[in-house]
């Protein structure tokens, strides 16, 4: 159960991230392709787009590891974590 609470919260706070640094993102990911020599290609902007916006969620779900765990065993005790 966990790890389906941590899986929704997870794309909640990612996609609400991104939307906030919408343009942000845009702007590096239009700048990796100029620098990729892709030019002005659209369909690899979108790709670079996503790619970093999956890498940089990973990476902080993983910086925040510990106190996600302890968040999730508040939020769900033990005695509420079995298959039902």
């Amino acid at each position: 159960m966990r790890t389906g609470v941590f899986h929704l919260l997870f794309n909640l706070v990612c996609a609400a991230v991104g939307i906030l640094f919408a343009s942000q993102l845009a702007a590096v990911a239009q700048w990796i392709s100029q620098l990729l020599g892709a030019g002005d290609d659209i369909a690899r902007q979108i790709a670079n787009a996503q790619l970093i916006f999956n890498v940089l969620g990973v990476t902080l779900a993983i910086a925040f590891l510990p106190w996600i765990a302890r968040g999730l065993e508040r939020l769900i005790p033990d005695g509420q974590n079995q298959n039902r």
